[in-house]
């Protein structure tokens, strides 16, 4: 067993990655072996894509075997390491150097063709024309390649987080995109809508206007005027007992002092309201009154309008049974049936109302030196209308004679 154990080379079982006696022996299914830790740390660091090779076959293994310390050739290695410290011991005593067991030399080269250690007698026989390095070479060669690798490793995983990174960046830029896109599209889509909207204005404004021209064309196409006046008076049954009426029924003032009118199913009792007698029907009118005061309502109504209580049944322009523009120092505004059209217009005293009945349209001015339009109401009138006033506090309005040169402004 002496002579058989000293006949091995330990090169035989050294580890081809730290180029010592193997320690913890493995052995990989291609039959190459290593030391436990040195092949774990080299599949730790290589074992990037769940591949691992044999550092001497490159054989692939997948997935990563297990593996364990192999007791057999651990203890064949240790029996080995016996016999030669002791065969050593016996010829020089020195255990600092590994020898070459069949030549008794200095294990101090390498050869990459058998991948083992030998010494130099062996280089010049059997080993002559095979690619041999010293130990120092082989060691400062796998050093480098070992930092190659590790450099190759660590580039690939630079690389990799470049990549992530910039799959990132791409995902966010088109994910910006489509925001901005939708931002574009959204502000299409507005500026569409306000275009649209425009044209309707517009449309409506030019219909208005060709509606105005065909009343003026009618107008200037008349030579009397006179046929669309009608006298009109204030009805005091209608009147509220704060609304005093002139002697000629032509001029309502309110006052605190209440008048002495009788009970009359046709008197508003809450609202300071009062109506004409006339009802206008089926032809064009046209009236001018004049108003001072804080606040006054001028407006139509049908005859149906509530009279007793507070309700918006019985106040002028809060129904569908009247419609009326609200005057005050301050502001200007249509109403019906609750609904409100805000007028920008200077201030004045003086207005004028036309109605032409067949057509549906109720028209107020401002009076002065000129007629400006203040608003148009639109409807389809189906009973008889009648003049109507409200008043605010301290406030009154008259009934007066247009000028003709009204009729040629309208």
């Amino acid at each position: 067993m002496a002579e058989a154990l000293s006949s091995l080379s330990m090169s035989q079982y050294s580890c081809s990655l730290c180029l010592e006696v193997l320690k913890e022996p493995a052995t990989l299914p291609c039959g190459h072996n290593y030391c436990l830790e040195c092949i774990n740390k080299h599949w730790d660091r290589l074992d990037i894509k769940g591949t691992c090779k044999c550092p001497q076959c490159e054989m692939e293994f997948h997935p990563r075997p297990q593996l364990y310390k192999n007791t057999t050739l651990s203890d064949l290695i240790e029996n080995i390491k016996e016999h030669t410290r002791r065969k050593l011991e016996e010829s020089t005593g020195n255990l600092k150097e590994n020898f070459c067991t069949k030549h008794q030399r200095v294990l101090e080269m390498f050869c990459r063709t058998d991948k083992m250690f030998v010494c130099s007698e062996c280089v010049a026989t059997e080993h002559s024309y095979h690619d041999t390095k010293t130990l120092n070479e082989e060691r400062a060669e796998r050093k480098v390649r070992s930092e190659i690798g590790k450099r190759q490793i660590s580039a690939e995983e630079e690389v990799q987080e470049h990549q992530k990174t910039f799959k990132s960046a791409i995902q966010f830029i088109e994910r910006l995109k489509l925001i901005v896109i939708d931002m574009i599209r959204d502000q299409k889509r507005k500026k569409l809508r306000k275009d649209e909207e425009l044209i309707k204005r517009l449309e409506k404004e030019i219909r208005e206007l060709k509606k105005r021209d065909t009343e003026l064309a009618e107008l200037s196409q008349t030579d009397n005027h006179i046929h669309f006046l009608k006298p009109l008076t204030l009805d005091p049954n209608t009147a509220h007992k704060h609304l005093h009426l002139s002697e000629r029924k032509k001029k309502v003032t309110q006052e605190e002092k209440e008048s002495r009118y009788h009970d009359h199913p046709d008197r508003f009792d809450y609202w300071q309201q009062v109506l004409c007698r006339e009802e206008l029907r089926g032809t064009c009118f046209y009236w001018e009154v004049e108003w001072s005061g804080k606040n006054v309502e001028i407006g139509v109504t049908y005859k149906g309008i509530s009279r007793k209580g507070v309700g918006d049944e019985c106040v002028l322009g809060f129904n569908d049974k009247s419609w009326n523009l609200s005057c005050s120092y301050c502001s200007c505004s249509a109403w019906h049936n609750k609904k409100e059209t805000q007028i920008n217009a200077p201030f004045c005293h003086r207005i004028g109302v036309f109605l032409d009945y067949s057509a549906g349209s109720l028209s107020f001015y401002s009076v002065s030196d000129s007629m400006t339009l203040l608003h148009r109401f639109s409807a389809s009138f189906t009973e008889s209308l009648y003049p109507a006033f409200r008043l605010g506090s301290e406030s009154f309005v008259a009934i007066c004679l247009p000028n003709q040169s009204s009729f040629y402004h309208l």
